[in-house]
């Protein structure tokens, strides 16, 4: 077995890869040695941790109450009654809303009043999710990901080499891996709303979704990998496309993967979009 990144023999590894970080709540695996200890130990340091720990990413965390994987949510800075610096922490599993972290001063202050406010910031359209390489890098590492998992889902496993061999996807996985090629097209806009509930129609319960993510293939093999966080809408490459059921719409991130071999197009299936886009 070798590592789809850096294409190095991996028999011996032990790490799992989540495709997406539990942190975002990531369920998807990749076996051991799909992604070497090695390349593991460094996404988890330069890739997902600078795009969890982006501000706009903590603050979407804190709003939605999104714990990582120690049942933590990001706490963000507030303002205790228009004077005083605090930390403010949510307890999703303590019973209270929540808490704040004071110095002595601030303390003092809260008992020297019947009411006290506080005031935190909270994801908005001005604290958006910026273009970048942060961003671009762990979009593209979700990409090849995404297309080892589907490989592994489909009947035709023995293709992961050829995936692995191809020089088309090189480039991105020297930007994700290495970071060579420094850039890559990113844009971001919004879709929906960050709160918009969704209605299951069986239960009738209301729900969100967290994350869905897909391959779009045009007529002529060329591959684009969709991703989409609670709503906005990055497009990475393409800034008009029309897309199939999308629930959710804070970040929507196209890239475009490259062409596709047609031996794996002819066993894996994936959706296909106009010519036109």
């Amino acid at each position: 077995m070798r590592c789809i990144f850096c294409k190095e023999n991996s028999i011996n590894s032990k790490s799992i890869e989540h495709v997406i970080p539990e942190s975002l709540g990531g369920k998807k695996i990749l076996p051991a040695g799909v992604v070497c200890d090695k390349c593991n130990n460094y996404f988890a340091r330069k890739i997902e941790k600078p795009f969890l720990d982006d501000y706009s990413m903590i603050l979407l965390r804190f709003e939605q109450s999104i714990e990582n994987k120690k049942g933590i949510i990001p706490t963000v800075d507030g303002i205790l009654n228009q004077h005083y610096a605090v930390k403010v922490w949510k307890d999703m599993n303590s019973g209270f809303a929540g808490h704040i972290d004071v110095d002595q001063h601030s303390l003092k202050s809260i008992f020297s009043t019947t009411k006290n406010k506080i005031i935190f910031p909270m994801a908005t359209d001005d604290k958006f999710l910026k273009s970048g390489s942060t961003v671009s890098r762990f979009i593209g590492k979700i990409a090849i990901e995404s297309f080892a998992q589907r490989i592994f889902e489909s009947k035709y496993s023995d293709t992961l080499d050829l995936f692995i061999d191809d020089i088309q996807y090189d480039p991105l996985r020297n930007h994700v891996r290495r970071g060579t090629q420094k850039e890559w097209s990113c844009n971001v806009r919004r879709i929906y709303n960050i709160n918009k509930k969704w209605v299951n129609p069986q239960t009738h319960e209301n729900y969100q979704v967290m994350n869905e993510y897909d391959f779009l293939i045009t007529e002529k093999s060329e591959l684009y990998f969709v991703f989409v966080l609670l709503g906005g809408n990055i497009p990475l490459t393409w800034e008009v496309l029309m897309l199939k059921d999308i629930k959710s719409g804070w970040i929507l991130i196209i890239i475009k993967v490259h062409y596709i071999l047609e031996k794996i197009r002819s066993n894996i299936e994936f959706t296909k979009i106009p010519k036109w886009i």
